[in-house]
């Protein structure tokens, strides 16, 4: 069976997270690295992601629980959420890798890569139509 890869995406979505904490741990490394040292590249990733912030607290419990997370376990309040939260905490996710940590139960998400068609030449966008179902090449 051949998968594309928007499928594979698909799939890796699905999937359970099977991640240790030293690999939340690892990943929130990462994401603390990518916000201090690429904030260029953490802005485009936003622009890729779609989707709000349900305010679920689940990227504020990754290894340990934020001391500014307030309120119960079923109702979650970020005690900080309107008055200047950390670039980090902002930015998550920051791509798709970040989702894994919180099982993919998240109000963002991020659209699969487009697969585009490779152009013809100019060239030969410029010839005639042809009838026969498979481009004509000049000679």
């Amino acid at each position: 069976m051949v998968l594309t890869s928007l499928t594979r995406f698909r799939l890796w979505q699905l999937t359970p997270s099977r991640t240790s904490p030293l690999s939340k741990l690892a990943n929130k490394v990462r994401r603390f690295l990518l916000c201090t040292m690429s904030p260029a590249y953490v802005q485009n990733q936003q622009q890729l992601r779609e989707g709000e912030c349900v305010r679920c607290g689940r990227c504020c419990r990754l290894v340990f629980r934020c001391p500014f997370l307030g309120g119960s376990d079923e109702n979650p309040t970020c005690l900080i959420y309107e008055q200047g939260r950390p670039f980090q905490c902002a930015a998550f996710p920051i791509d798709p890798r970040d989702l894994a940590d919180v099982d993919f139960q998240c109000g963002y998400h991020f659209t699969p890569p487009v697969e585009l068609p490779i152009n013809p030449p100019s060239s030969l966008s410029d010839s005639k139509p042809s009838t026969f179902p498979y481009p004509v090449f000049p000679a």
